[in-house]
């Protein structure tokens, strides 16, 4: 039995790519590693063959599809009870992997958890920083904790995700993340955190997806978070996803 399934997306990430992948390396045998190289033109490919044996599974794509599809990708190669997904330009604290097996056996009702992170600082430390810190228990849909949109702070119940039908927006190259978990929050009307810190997440990557913003990218966004509610019933979502139209649009 596979408990978790880790799902890291790679495009053009040479520079970042060991450290993300150092970070998950010696498996136990009920974890699974997918690494899929989205279409990288860099030397990521030539990364890959050097951790050919540490058990990961990788899949690569010929031309880049973006990081929607291949997360979706991931999922529907999951074979983990639970799922978390992993930026190859950030890593997971030492002994991450154990750290969220030690959430998951903690909490095995659940079905999404929020854990914390560790940020980079300018002179190198690692911090937990107090104005994204999530306090332990359960935040409704009124009092969502810092940083409820991304993905990579997240752990999700593979059997949730797939009863509700819930995958990332096809395409869509900027806040795919909020999206994906707005399908999430639409069922469990909520977020449980844990205090226990699991990423260390880096800001050295010029060329991440928040740095190379553009209309284009927000204006898709803008359309996937319209049609969300005008499908949308729940009075508290349709507030949340309005807010989160506002926050773009003042952007």
């Amino acid at each position: 039995m596979v408990r978790l399934s880790i799902i890291i997306p790679v495009y053009n990430e040479e520079r970042f790519l060991k450290r993300c992948l150092d970070s998950v390396c010696g498996l136990p045998d009920d974890v699974q590693v997918i690494v899929i190289n989205d279409g990288s033109t860099d030397g990521s490919q030539k990364i890959f063959e050097e951790y050919k044996n540490e058990g990961f599974f990788f899949g690569n794509h010929i031309t880049n599809s973006g990081v929607s599809e291949t997360r979706n990708e991931g999922i529907a190669d999951a074979q983990g009870n639970w799922i978390t997904f992993l930026d190859s330009d950030d890593c997971l604290v030492p002994n991450g992997i154990q750290k969220i097996l030690d959430v998951i056996d903690e909490h095995p009702d659940l079905e999404v958890i929020q854990m914390n992170h560790l940020r980079c600082q300018k002179d190198g430390r690692f911090i937990l920083d107090p104005r994204y810190y999530s306090s332990p228990g359960f935040h409704d849909l009124k009092n969502l904790p810092p940083k409820w949109a991304l993905v990579w702070n997240k752990l999700y119940k593979a059997s949730f995700l797939i009863e509700h039908d819930i995958y990332f927006p096809p395409f869509q190259q900027f806040d795919e993340d909020r999206c994906f978990n707005l399908q999430c929050l639409s069922h469990t009307k909520g977020l449980y955190c844990v205090e226990q810190a699991a990423v260390m997440k880096h800001f050295d990557n010029d060329q991440s997806l928040c740095h190379t913003m553009n209309r284009q990218k927000i204006t898709e966004a803008l359309r996937e978070l319209i049609r969300m509610m005008e499908y949308e019933d729940d009075p508290e979502m349709v507030n949340l996803i309005r807010e989160s139209l506002m926050m773009h649009l003042n952007s």
